[in-house]
This record gives structure tokens, C-alpha cells and sequence, in this order.
């Protein structure tokens, strides 16, 4: 399973192990949907919301050339493209992946993870060797089911079988 690692522009940001230069934008969104049928007096008001699964959006850029001297003696003429692909293959393998962004941490728990819903690469005549792209990631909830044997029923409650009665077939 990969992990997405972020945290403030004081700490270095990951995603699927692979470092970002630049994280330009983290959006955190948590919603709920409110159902249309009207509510009976006296009922509760929390059985006619869902909670929606959480979203995680973040547009960041992967560079060739880091603002860090450490970083700069790993990386090739090919690092961007290459991680950008990690970061595809991180999608592809459509698995939950633990998010630690800032104070917010998504562990992958009994198979409760984000997923990568999309990732989008944005190019230019400005970009030069970076990749900028946007990542989204949503929340996955996963249930167990379980089946019970039904109780047995007392003799008392068992239905009476009734005559049907002879059906007669009239001439037509």
C-alpha cells in the first residue's frame, strides 16, 4: 500500500513516497447531504443527514532541480517524469493509502484509507522539466456483512393452513 504524506510549507510533503517541491493548494473538504423528504415533528433531524465521504484535494509540482542540496545529489534529468508515474501507479493499484496532512491523518485501519480518485497533470510553456498536477482522494469507508439465523417460531405464531376450497370450471 502506498501513503501520502503532508504536512505545512515548513514540512517536506509525500505522496506514495514520492517527495513534492511545491505544494500550491490543500483542499480539505467534509460534507453531508440532506435528505429532500420532509421531517415529522419530534423526529430526529440526524436520520435525514449522510455524511458524504471526506475529500482530500492537492495541486503540487515535482521539479528536476530542488530548492534542497541533499535532494539535488539523488535526483536525474528524469525525476519529475518518473515519480509522476509512481504517483500513477499508486492510482492504478486502486488501494487505500494513509494521509497525514497537517493536523489530519487518514490511516489505512481495517481497510479505511483514501483512495486516489483522480490525478490531473497541467503542462505549459512555463513549466519547463516540473509536473504540476492536482490529486484527489477520497475517504474509504468499507462494512462487514454478516448473516444471522432467524429465530424459530413458536407454535402458537405459525399460520393455519385454510382451505382453498375446489375451484369449478364454468362453460364458457
Amino acid at each position: 500500500m502506498g501513503s501520502v504524506f503532508t504536512g505545512d510549507s515548513k514540512v517536506k510533503t509525500f505522496i506514495a513516497f514520492v517527495p513534492i517541491d511545491v505544494v500550491n493548494r490543500r483542499v480539505f473538504s467534509a460534507r453531508a447531504t440532506v435528505t429532500s423528504h420532509p421531517i415529522e415533528d419530534g423526529s430526529n433531524v440526524d436520520d435525514h443527514i449522510i455524511d458524504l465521504p471526506d475529500e482530500l484535494q492537492i495541486d503540487g509540482t515535482i521539479t528536476n532541480t530542488p530548492a534542497s542540496f541533499l535532494d539535488a545529489l539523488a535526483r536525474t534529468g528524469t525525476w519529475a517524469e518518473d515519480n509522476f508515474q509512481k504517483l500513477m501507479d499508486a492510482k492504478n493499484k486502486k488501494e487505500p493509502v494513509t494521509v497525514l496532512s497537517g493536523p489530519h491523518v487518514y490511516e489505512t485501519y481495517k481497510d479505511e484509507g483514501m483512495i486516489i480518485e483522480s490525478l490531473t497533470r497541467s503542462d505549459g510553456p512555463t513549466v519547463g522539466e516540473a509536473v504540476n498536477f492536482s490529486i484527489t482522494l477520497r475517504k474509504l469507508t468499507k462494512v462487514e456483512s454478516a448473516t444471522a439465523a432467524a429465530p424459530k417460531r413458536s407454535d402458537d405464531t405459525q399460520t393455519k393452513q385454510q382451505s382453498t376450497g375446489t375451484q369449478v370450471k364454468t362453460p364458457a
